[in-house]
């Protein structure tokens, strides 16, 4: 009995010091090995972690976001209202009294543009409440890690191969590519557009 006691023991403390890279690589050799031509090749070179996404940082970007998104729509819409009150203006005028059709029609088709502005309104404020719910979560949101590895490929060629990974907090595959960096900054939003993209999908919907 003391045996088994301490043989699970060992194991339990062997698997809670395992590092980040040695669980993340665990799960990428499944992953990779899915879909490998010779899955019997496959030979892990490292697993580099790259950046540590938190759930507060990234609220405060989708905050920023959808903030500008409310106040772009409140824009637009009062460009649309005053589009209609200026046609309203030349159709009370006898002046235009021979085309006054024209802006008839201008102000249906410019109604019609309200409901995506205030749909947009919607989805924005909505989002504002569930990030307001979690902005003082200072938890791990997602990870980005490099791995390299060996496989051989269709012409039986052993080669060194990189994938780009993004994971979650419990170090679940999310992402996996051989870009070489699909993951930069886009200079319209500071910072990865993926992963804001994967933080929307798994926190926002």
């Amino acid at each position: 009995m003391k045996k088994v006691l301490l043989v699970f023991v060992s194991i339990l403390i062997f698997s809670c010091s395992q590092s980040p890279e040695a669980k993340l690589d665990k799960k990428l050799e499944a992953h990779i090995k899915a879909t490998a031509n010779d899955p019997s090749s496959y030979e892990a070179v490292e697993t580099t972690m790259i950046d540590t996404f938190y759930v507060k940082d990234l609220v405060d970007i989708e905050l920023s976001l959808n903030k500008d998104d409310i106040e772009t729509a409140n824009s637009n819409l009062q460009e649309i209202d005053n589009t209609i009150k200026g046609y309203e203006t030349k159709i009370s005028n006898e002046e235009y009294e021979s085309i006054k059709i024209i802006y008839q029609e201008g102000i249906v088709d410019v109604q019609n543009q309200i409901k995506p502005e205030e749909v947009k309104i919607a989805e924005a404020e909505n989002n504002l409440e569930k990030l307001n719910s979690i902005k003082n979560q200072d938890e791990i949101a997602f990870v980005r890690a490099l791995h390299r590895c060996r496989l051989k490929n269709g012409m039986g060629g052993l080669t060194l191969q990189e994938y780009r990974v993004i994971a979650d907090k419990d170090l679940n595959i999310l992402n996996m590519t051989t870009e070489k960096d699909p993951y930069y900054k886009n200079e319209e939003v500071p910072y990865y557009k993926n992963i804001m993209d994967l933080f929307e999908e798994n926190y926002l919907n």
